[in-house]
C-alpha cells in the first residue's frame, strides 16, 4: 500500500467515511442520561466513558440536541467494531491510551474514572490545536509508519502524532454520525422529503434560515 492510500484508509475525515445501514441503525433512539449506560462492542467499559465525554465536549446540548442523546458514543464505537480495518483498531486504541494517559498527567490524577470533563477539554484542546501544515506533517508521519509496519520492519510512533490521529478520528466520526442521525436530520437541518423544483443560486438563510439540508 502505497502512503497516500494508508494516510486515506486510516487518517479518516469527512470525505473518507463511509456509512451503512447498519451502522446507522444504531441512531435511532434517544437516551436521556447524561453519561447513559451501554455495552461497548469496541471499547471497554472504561474507554466508552471517556469517549462519551470527548463526544459531549465534541458535540454539548445547545438549543440542539447533543451527541450524547442521539447515540453518537455508540455510532463511534460500532463503527470501529464493524468498519474498521485492523490496523485501524489497533491506532483507534493505542491513541484512545495515549490520549488517557495525557489526561491523567495533567490532571494529577490516577484512575481514569476519576477525569471530569476539564480534564478531557483540555488535552483535547491543546492536542488539536494545529496548523494545516502541522496537521499534514502528522498524516505524513502516520504513512511512513505504516509503511514500515507492512514491510516487517521495526516501527515507532510519538505519542503527539497518536493523540492527534485518535482526536481527529473521533471528531470526524462524532461529527458525522451526529449529521446522519435521524432526529438531527429531522428536526435540527432543514429536511423536506419531497422536494420541489431545483433552484441553483438561492439564499441559504432565506429558504432554510440558515440550515443546512439533511438530504
Amino acid at each position: 500500500m502505497d502512503r497516500r492510500k494508508a494516510i486515506k484508509n486510516l487518517g479518516l475525515s469527512m470525505g473518507f467515511v463511509v456509512a451503512t445501514p447498519t451502522v446507522l441503525s444504531i441512531l435511532q433512539s434517544c437516551q436521556n442520561e447524561k453519561y447513559p449506560a451501554w455495552t461497548p462492542q469496541f471499547f471497554s467499559e472504561g474507554e466508552g466513558r471517556t469517549v462519551q465525554q470527548l463526544v459531549d465536549i465534541i458535540l454539548p446540548v445547545t438549543d440542539t440536541p447533543g451527541g450524547i442523546e442521539v447515540n453518537v458514543p455508540q455510532f463511534v464505537d460500532t463503527f470501529a467494531f464493524e468498519v474498521f480495518e485492523p490496523e485501524q483498531q489497533v491506532l483507534m486504541k493505542k491513541g484512545l491510551e495515549v490520549f488517557t494517559a495525557k489526561a491523567l498527567s495533567a490532571s494529577e490524577k490516577e484512575d481514569a474514572s476519576k477525569l471530569k470533563a476539564e480534564d478531557i477539554e483540555a488535552v483535547l484542546a491543546g492536542s488539536l490545536k494545529v496548523s494545516k501544515e502541522e496537521q499534514e506533517a502528522i498524516y505524513e508521519k502516520l504513512g511512513e509508519y505504516i509503511q514500515a509496519m507492512e514491510a516487517g520492519e521495526d516501527a515507532s510512533i510519538d505519542d503527539d502524532t497518536l493523540t492527534f490521529v485518535f482526536l481527529d478520528n473521533i471528531r470526524s466520526l462524532a461529527i458525522f454520525g451526529y449529521k446522519t442521525n435521524e432526529i438531527v436530520g429531522k428536526e435540527v437541518l432543514a429536511y423536506d422529503p419531497v422536494p420541489g423544483r431545483q433552484e441553483g443560486c438561492v439564499d441559504l438563510n432565506e429558504t432554510t434560515q440558515g440550515k443546512a439540508w439533511s438530504l
